[in-house]
């Protein structure tokens, strides 16, 4: 499909806004996802596409963030084999499930993205509250609760993705005793992790872009091999363009 100059430069400006809000918070799926479904892309292929055309945003961003990453590198392995095991899991349901299933969650999952992103300065806040009234020493890695945490926000992740990093922020907010802008380079790095799954990259399957493959039958060989010797010249032109 496609795309008119007016389309693809509003895809290029929602791009740049959701890979500069994602750096610095999370939530750009919130501008990409519906523009892409505004060009006239299915619902699950604008999906995919989305989380493959934001990652390089995560990437540039944890190149960014390159200083906050000093002394992380068992955290970002460890929490970060979490994110890709969610992200994979994530990205298989997206695939193997009905697409009718996703356009009907696709709106809940947004009111849940939107609640996110609303009560994302609270949390921040409550979070400040935390460091400044407890004195305990936190896991340094967050823990056996961090992991699953992560586990669970990116299989919602690799299904969807809104918020995702919001709720990366919120959890290692909570459960590490480090600085939010040490935390937000790791939330850049489990971005770009759980969303760079595999199974991501097969938005050509029927279910996703809502087509027929022109390589699947679409009638019996018998039937083709039966009709008369003078008809086989007129080919039907579906496939060939």
């Amino acid at each position: 499909m496609a795309l008119s100059l007016w389309e693809a430069l509003a895809v290029f400006a929602a791009g740049i806004g959701a890979g500069t809000i994602n750096t610095i918070v999370g939530s750009g799926t919130l501008i990409t996802f519906p523009v892409l479904l505004a060009t006239g892309l299915p619902p699950i292929t604008a999906n995919v596409s989305n989380a493959l055309g934001l990652v390089p945003g995560s990437v540039s961003g944890a190149i960014g963030y390159r200083r906050e990453l000093k002394g992380q590198k068992k955290r970002v392995l460890r929490l970060g084999a979490a994110a890709l095991v969610g992200g994979l899991v994530g990205a298989i349901l997206l695939l193997a499930l009905p697409s009718d299933a996703f356009d009907a969650i696709v709106p809940v999952l947004i009111g849940l993205a939107l609640v996110l992103v609303l009560l994302q300065p609270r949390i921040a806040a409550a979070v400040k509250r935390r460091r400044e009234q407890t004195g305990a020493e936190a896991h340094p890695d967050g823990g056996p609760a961090l992991l699953v945490g992560l586990l669970l926000a990116s299989t919602y992740g690799g299904y969807f993705g809104a918020a995702q990093g919001v709720l990366y922020l919120s959890l290692m907010g909570l459960l590490l005793h480090d600085d939010l802008q040490r935390v937000n380079a790791v939330k850049n790095i489990l971005g770009a992790s759980s969303t760079a799954s595999p199974p991501s990259s097969s938005s050509s399957s029927p279910t996703s872009t809502g087509r027929l493959s022109c390589s699947s039958p679409s009638a019996p060989r018998s039937a083709a091999s039966s009709a008369p010797r003078s008809a086989v010249g007129s080919r039907p032109r579906s496939c060939a363009g």
